[in-house]
């Protein structure tokens, strides 16, 4: 008895880490503009059968998911700076030839392009995996999105897996099928190959040639919020789902359009009268017997209000936007008149931005510490175990006037926060810092002449 309620309960568990996967699914969807499937049987849910194949005629999608979750993911818009030292190094600079190694791995696995790629799905479906592979004798990244995987959570934490398994061997451009049932799975033993049956028990498990990592997990997970009780986010995306119920009206909208044209409408036309197609053509309906003209013909034009249907979508797109910290000139796409302007424009969003970098730092550490140990463990390279690694994000810079420049550089002087050498540097990023110097020195003995210090 005891055994049964178990299986039961481990069941229902399953199925609903299946309602996870599908509605992370859907999420992809609308980013990847994947939409009909879930249209249709929502609208064929509201209206009957009938009218619901009229209404699937005129099915539009607004690409509101992505165009929104680009807008939000700005942390890693710029490069970043990933620094290593050995742990009993005093400065950063002290090792040129280690920061250069890790600068070649980081450059050659992607680094930058695969978190950009990251933190969009993270804000998108809450939760993502990347797992460093060794291929080919390189250090490739695979990023796993939360349908393709399922965890066993650790018994003395909640959220973090003592057993992560992603699903392999279904190619999506191969016409051969591959089988949705087979999974690489890793633990603190190793990693293995198994296959997990319908009732999402896993079994057949046979151990595969692995790097040893200890006892951990080289699975690194992505998130902007800190979990709680729980592995996997349960939220729902509040961007699809509002995409959802616009693309609802949007169909709407279109279906109105169609049918919002003039009709004709005849009176007392005899029923075996031919009535051409087209705006414009002559109509003649026969007098009757007695020469009298007892019928009639005109158009009619429907009063449906379609641009205050319209307007009402375009507001749902704007408040949404604006939930999301995005300014309203940014949800128009109206340009801005200077590069104030667009930073102004853009302070919220960057400021959310900014306060999301705490989650991603440690996981970026974490990703690049992982990284240094599959090539130091699998390549032979040069990594030391215990690294330190320091990560610096990029800042956003909008364009400025000069005089916008001018007085930003003049505060920055008086507060000591720059010096003229920098700016030097700034204005042209090719020259190093020797040069940049000697051309401070040119510059401050052109002044001088011509202050009259210094004897011709």
């Amino acid at each position: 008895m005891q055994n049964m309620i178990a299986d039961r309960q481990r069941l229902a568990k399953w199925r609903d880490d299946l309602e996870r996967r599908q509605r992370t699914q859907m999420y992809l969807d609308f980013y990847h503009n994947r939409v009909q499937r879930h249209l249709l049987p929502i609208l064929q849910q509201m209206v009957d059968s009938e009218e619901a194949r009229e209404l699937a005629r005129y099915l539009e999608h607004d690409n509101i998911t992505e165009r929104m979750i680009h807008a939000i993911s700005l942390v890693f818009a710029e490069p970043l700076r990933v620094r290593v030292r050995r742990r009993e190094q005093s400065g950063w600079g002290d090792d040129a030839a280690l920061q250069s190694r890790l600068d070649r791995l980081l450059a050659a696995s992607r680094l930058g392009l695969a978190l950009k790629e990251v933190e969009r799905l993270s804000k998108l479906t809450f939760d993502v995996a990347v797992l460093p592979q060794l291929r080919h004798g390189a250090i490739e990244l695979d990023i796993i999105t939360g349908e393709k995987a399922f965890v066993e959570q650790a018994e003395d934490n909640p959220t973090h897996a003592a057993r992560f398994y992603y699903q392999v061997g279904v190619r999506q451009n191969t016409p051969q099928p591959g089988r949705v049932d087979n999974y690489h799975a890793w633990c603190e033993e190793g990693k293995f190959a198994c296959v997990v049956d319908a009732d999402g028990q896993p079994g057949n498990f046979v151990r595969l040639p692995h790097i040893d990592y200890g006892g951990r997990l080289p699975v690194v997970m992505f998130r902007n919020y800190l979990p709680v009780d729980s592995f996997w986010r349960d939220a729902e995306n509040a961007v699809v789902q509002k995409n959802i119920a616009i693309d609802l009206r949007r169909t709407d909208l279109a279906m109105a359009e169609a049918y919002n044209i003039p009709q004709l409408l005849t009176i007392g036309a005899p029923e075996d009268q031919e009535m051409k197609k087209g705006r414009t053509f002559k109509l003649d309906i026969p007098r009757n017997e007695l020469g009298d003209t007892v019928g009639d013909a005109r158009y009619l034009k429907p009063s449906e209000s379609l641009r205050e249907q319209n307007e009402l979508i375009r507001d749902r797109i704007e408040q949404l936007g604006l939930s999301l910290g995005l300014s309203r000139s940014v949800i128009t796409g109206q340009t801005a008149s200077s590069g104030y302007e667009l930073a102004l424009a853009k302070h919220e969003i960057l400021e959310r931005n900014r306060s999301d970098r705490e989650y991603y730092r440690a996981s970026v550490t974490e990703l690049v510490k992982v990284m240094m140990d599959t090539a130091r463990l699998g390549l032979g390279a040069d990594f030391p175990a215990d690294a330190e690694i320091t990560v610096d994000f990029g800042e956003i810079r909008f364009a400025q006037s000069d005089l916008d420049k001018l007085r930003a550089r003049k505060h920055k002087l008086e507060m000591g926060l720059a010096s003229r050498l920098d700016f030097i540097l700034e204005d042209n990023p090719d020259l190093d810092r020797e040069a940049g110097k000697a051309q401070l020195e040119r510059i401050e003995a052109e002044e001088m002449k011509k202050t009259g210090n210094v004897n011709e």
